[in-house]
């Protein structure tokens, strides 16, 4: 183990400079997470929805698909809105109920 020198007792000779330290840590940082972020790029993000809607709720970007996962119901009042392009898709055997006074509007209109 390397003994802890006082910064101001330490030589110039003994000290690297903390740029370049910092930099080379930052390149290896950025070189071992490389793979795990190169993988991340494509994939899209996956909204769920499930349950009670009592409020407007709105999906509008066609980049990102909304997947129904449990059974789910608009309340009065309240509007679910996907817009244009925007894919949903639904298990099977699961329910989505419009109750009284509540909208489910495809296209964004």
């Amino acid at each position: 183990m390397l003994p802890i020198t006082p910064r101001s007792k330490a030589s110039t000779a003994d000290r690297v400079p903390t740029s370049s330290r910092s930099r080379s840590r930052s390149q290896l940082r950025c070189l071992a997470l490389r793979p795990l972020l190169e993988g991340l790029e494509d994939r899209l993000l996956l909204a769920d929805l499930s349950g009670a809607v009592n409020e407007d709720r709105a999906f509008l970007d066609p980049n990102d698909p909304v997947e129904i996962t449990g059974d789910t119901w608009i309340n009065s009042n309240a509007t679910l809105t996907f817009g244009p392009g925007v894919r949903v898709s639904m298990g099977d055997g699961l329910n989505l109920n419009v109750k009284n006074q509540g909208k489910l509007v495809f296209g964004g209109g």
